[in-house]
């Protein structure tokens, strides 16, 4: 008998007992003087029920800007330019006309909201952000605030969702993704938590997923909570007010070429309850590159410990 005959079915169950080789591992972090341009798209929905009066408030704004790493800490820290291009948005509230703003109108329609946000084109800010997601160390954005809510006048209110440091942190956070320090290989989850918010504090707390990578992207999924913040009270207005049912999901797409974020989006629903009244909302963010190419990089700082 050949016993040759014998080996040949054997080799398939041998290559079961050797190691599995390990999985591919990796990290995501623009380098020091890149630059991309995004476009922003935030729209919010409100629906209201106080005391049997119903009513629905509809608000869309979106932003093209220019994000450039300026500089790496040693901590892996990034301080990121922020800076504003073309602005154009809508608000639509009960028995009111809606208030249509864009920035690429003349000079002479400049009033009201519409002045408000022409005060903020090609005005640069800079923040840092960390691994843990955290925007801080805003710069240059307070008082440029100031001198949008003064150029809208009466109409100032309706500038609070696109002048807050809120706002800014999500232009950031859009353009850095929500890779984490270590690197990871698909499958792998890792968690953030961070407070924000002034009149009504907020917690949100959430999970992401390595979802799936090839050569040129990697996926990362999402989900997460949005409560109020343990110990809070909402103010003003928002007084007593809370935050129920909070709930998140999304995705990002991150280059593995120059690693900034292809494209990412966001939903948020959550009831805010206040005086009697429940005020369901939802928020979905997109960000994406814009069709314009990446602006010209500026020479990095050399890198230095985080503060």
């Amino acid at each position: 008998m050949n016993p040759l005959r014998f080996a040949v079915p054997f080799v398939p169950c041998l290559l079961l007992l050797l190691p599995l080789a390990a999985q591919d591992t990796f990290q995501l972090a623009p380098a020091a003087g890149a630059s991309m341009s995004f476009a922003y798209k935030l729209t919010q929905k409100q629906e209201f029920d106080a005391g049997g009066q119903q009513g629905e408030v509809n608000q869309e704004i979106a932003a093209d800007y220019v994000a450039t790493i300026m500089a790496i800490a040693e901590d892996g820290t990034r301080s990121v330019k922020i800076a504003f291009g073309h602005i154009r948005g809508k608000l639509e509230t009960p028995m009111q006309d809606p208030v249509e703003f864009d920035t690429a109108k003349t000079a002479a329609d400049q009033e009201g909201v519409q002045a408000g946000v022409a005060a903020l084109v090609g005005k640069e800010f800079t923040a840092k952000i960390g691994f843990d997601g955290k925007v801080t160390d805003i710069a240059g954005f307070t008082d440029a605030a100031a001198a949008a809510r003064k150029a809208a006048g009466q109409q100032a209110r309706l500038l609070d969702s696109i002048v807050t440091d809120n706002a800014l942190a999500n232009l950031v956070r859009g353009a850095i993704g929500p890779m984490p320090k270590e690197p990871v290989a698909v499958g792998a989850k890792w968690k953030r938590s961070e407070d924000s918010g002034n009149t009504l504090q907020t917690t949100r707390t959430m999970e992401y997923s390595l979802a799936k990578a090839d050569a040129d992207t990697a996926e990362v999924a999402a989900t997460g909570t949005l409560a109020s913040k343990a110990g809070t009270e909402g103010k003003g207005e928002l007084a007593g007010a809370k935050i129920e049912d909070g709930k998140i999901e999304g995705k990002t797409i991150m280059s593995r070429k120059d690693a900034f974020p292809v494209r990412s989006d966001s939903k948020a629903t959550f009831t805010v309850v206040a005086m009697g009244a429940e005020i369901d909302i939802t928020i979905q963010i997109v960000v994406e590159r814009a069709a314009a190419k990446p602006a010209k990089a500026e020479a990095p700082a050399d890198p230095k410990p985080a503060k």
